[in-house]
């Protein structure tokens, strides 16, 4: 997918420079941290609703199994249990 993006001055010239020192296109290193980006965003998505969950009188049976459900979901992902 295409997208066009504007940045200010200074956070444009830090993404060439980054990209620059990683030896990567600006626009890998920007997808690169879209898709970070997404992945905290789920992340503390599930995590809040495991909070949620856990906040309830009862908390459901398998709530071990939705955690580890949420980890492995995770490192399918490339998470950071998948690169260590």
């Amino acid at each position: 997918m295409r997208l066009t993006v504007n940045l200010e001055d200074d956070l444009g010239r830090d993404v060439r420079r980054l990209a620059e020192a990683q030896g990567i296109s600006m626009s890998r290193l920007a997808g690169e941290a879209f898709s970070e980006y997404v992945r905290q965003l789920r992340r503390r998505e599930f995590g809040q609703r495991v909070l949620d969950m856990a906040g309830r009188v009862v908390v459901a049976e398998n709530a071990d199994a939705m955690l580890e459900e949420g980890r492995c979901d995770d490192a399918e992902r490339g998470g950071d249990d998948a690169r260590i």
